[in-house]
C-alpha cells in the first residue's frame, strides 16, 4: 500500500489561497445548494436548466462515478477502489476495479454483481478521512469501508449526506455532500507515486479559493441515474 504520508505532504505544502475561479475541466466547481438561481453551474459544458434537481437515493439502481476534467489521463475514467485496510480508496489507475455503487439515504454503499447479473452489497461506505483542516477549508481523503467501533467520527458523520445534484431533462447528476450554508465543496484529483495513480480527494473553504498545488485538479464526479417520480 503506498505510504499516507505523500498524501498528507501535498495538502500540507500548498494550502496558499488564490483569487482566480476554480474550473472543474467542463464544470465550474461553485455548485451549492444554497446559491441564488442566477448563479447556475456549467455542467457539461452547458448551463444547467433553470431548475435543479437532487437525489439522496437511487432507489436501488446502481451507477458508477466518471471522473470530468481537464487532464486527459483520468478525464472520462470510471472512479476505481484500491484496496486496502482498513480503508480502500477511490482513484484511478490501470488495475484497480471500478467501483460501483448505489445511493441509499444519504448512503454511499459499493456494489458487485453476482454471476447471474444481480447486485449485491459489499459491506463498504464511502466517507472521509481527514488530511488538513482549519477554520476556513479542509481537504480530505474519499475512502471506502466497513463502519465499526473503531472507525473515526470524521468518517462516520462523512458517510451520511451524500446525495447527487441535477437538473433539466438529462439524467446525468454530479456528487456531493451536504455542507452548511457559505461553504463550496467538491472532488479534486491529484497525481500520486509520479503519476502511477491519481487519488480522489473532496474538499470544502468558505472565502477565498484554496490552491491545492500543481498535482491536483479540480474535478467533478459525475453519473447517470434514472429519474424516477
Amino acid at each position: 500500500m503506498h505510504s499516507f504520508i505523500s498524501i498528507v505532504a501535498i495538502f500540507f505544502a500548498s494550502f496558499a489561497l488564490s483569487a482566480p475561479a476554480p474550473q472543474i475541466g467542463y464544470i465550474n466547481t461553485v455548485i451549492n445548494e444554497t446559491l441564488p438561481m442566477e448563479q447556475k453551474p456549467t455542467i457539461g459544458g452547458g448551463t444547467a436548466a433553470s431548475y435543479q434537481g437532487s437525489l439522496d437515493d437511487s432507489q436501488g439502481q446502481t451507477f458508477y462515478l466518471t471522473v470530468r476534467a481537464k487532464d486527459p489521463r483520468y478525464d472520462g475514467h470510471n472512479v476505481q477502489l484500491m484496496p486496502g485496510s482498513p480503508a480502500s480508496l477511490a482513484v484511478v489507475d490501470l488495475a484497480s476495479p471500478a467501483l460501483l455503487l448505489t445511493l441509499s439515504n444519504g448512503s454511499l454503499a459499493t456494489v458487485t454483481l453476482s454471476d447471474f447479473n444481480d447486485p449485491y452489497l459489499l459491506g463498504d461506505i464511502g466517507g472521509l478521512r481527514n488530511v488538513s483542516s482549519n477554520a476556513t477549508q479542509a481537504a480530505q481523503s474519499f475512502i471506502f469501508r466497513n463502519e465499526t467501533s473503531t472507525t473515526s467520527t470524521v468518517f462516520k458523520q462523512s458517510s451520511r449526506g451524500w446525495y447527487l445534484l441535477g437538473g433539466g431533462h438529462t439524467p446525468t447528476y454530479v456528487l456531493h455532500q451536504n455542507v452548511p450554508s457559505g461553504w463550496i465543496n467538491g472532488f479534486i484529483m491529484c497525481e500520486m507515486d509520479n503519476g502511477q495513480y491519481f487519488q480522489t480527494f473532496y474538499y470544502e473553504y468558505t472565502g477565498l479559493i484554496p490552491n491545492y498545488g500543481d498535482n491536483c485538479e479540480f474535478v467533478a464526479l459525475e453519473t447517470t441515474v434514472a429519474p424516477y417520480v
